[in-house]
């Protein structure tokens, strides 16, 4: 059986501000193996940059670890786009996502986005 944990779980990991919850998501993953969907590492980019003003090096440097962790299973493509969105402010972790996608797909990202197009090193093109 699948075992999925959403964003709430980790953002626990990240901001430890409820000790209680900390804590059973860590025995959580002493026991189990889990899985980390796309959407939770999207919506914690979100909120920690939104709601927490996070930049971007704290953000990436938070989740990293998390999403490395060996009992943690993950789009190998979110932790490369992490990179991505560390390094380039011109581009959204959305940006980054889709752009490292068509990357390990050998594939093109059609888009109207001029800074993605230029960033891209010609997987990013306009239609």
């Amino acid at each position: 059986m699948v075992k999925i944990i959403d964003t709430n779980l980790i953002l626990r990991l990240i901001l430890g501000d409820i000790p209680q919850q900390v804590d059973s998501t860590e025995k959580l993953l002493q026991e189990h193996s889990v899985t980390v969907l796309n959407i939770s590492i999207f919506e914690c980019v979100y909120t920690l940059e939104g709601q927490y003003s996070m930049d971007r090096l704290h953000i990436v440097s938070s989740l990293q670890p998390i999403l490395l962790h060996p009992k943690i299973e993950c789009d190998n493509v979110c932790v490369i786009a992490l990179n991505r969105y560390m390094s380039d402010n011109s581009l959204s972790f959305a940006d980054c996502y889709l752009l490292e996608s068509a990357r390990q797909q050998n594939g093109k990202l059609y888009t109207f986005d001029k800074a993605l197009i230029k960033t891209s090193a010609g997987t990013a093109k306009s239609p």
